[in-house]
């Protein structure tokens, strides 16, 4: 057998293997068999020293399969394991609680801020019924009063119209917050 019906067979019997992969492993062979040449051994001998080739390419085929097991094992055992580190988990922790302590009365300022701005809202939009009251309880009724009441309701509008976008806006970002303090907490941002 020559040396190119040795790397062709051999290329037959590592026709499972993806085609890059299996033409490096058939130059290497072929390099190692002309080093070997130019160290004077003949082509025969160094043929009978590789051995038959369904051999040789089970070999090669079990060498990859460890070598990929090692690599996908290493590449697992790499990763963090999944149970959390209680030292992380505390300084993580005391690490939360004294950003709450300085964020969570922001956010509470701000949420009344919000709250007092849809308060204020309704009771603008509710002040024409105070010149229906004030109508019912002195039995005077005052037309410039009505009409005052009623710019006043048109700015109660203006007011709902902002309150409602900051409330969604302000109620996403406060789960959005206590979302991310949990994640941190359990150690997956």
């Amino acid at each position: 057998m020559k040396k190119n019906d040795y790397l062709d067979a051999l290329n037959y019997h590592l026709s499972s293997i993806p085609e890059p992969e299996r033409y490096d492993l058939i130059r290497e062979l072929d390099r190692r068999i002309a080093y070997q040449l130019q160290k004077g051994r003949s082509e025969d001998e160094i043929l009978a020293g590789l051995g038959d080739p369904l051999m040789r390419a089970e070999r090669m085929l079990e060498e990859r399969r460890d070598r990929i097991q090692k690599e996908i094992s290493q590449t697992y055992s790499d990763r963090p394991s999944k149970r959390p580190d209680f030292a992380r988990f505390v300084g993580v922790g005391i690490l939360l609680f004294f950003l709450n302590l300085v964020a969570l009365p922001v956010i509470a300022s701000l949420g009344a801020a919000v709250l007092s701005l849809g308060v204020s809202a309704i009771a603008a939009i509710a002040s024409p019924l105070l010149t229906l009251l004030d109508w019912f309880w002195n039995s005077s009724f005052y037309p410039a009063n009505l009409f005052a009441h009623v710019a006043v309701a048109g700015v109660g509008i203006l007011l709902a119209l902002l309150f409602i976008p900051l409330a969604k806006l302000g109620f996403r970002g406060v789960v959005a917050y206590g979302k991310w303090n949990l994640r941190l907490l359990r150690g997956r941002v």
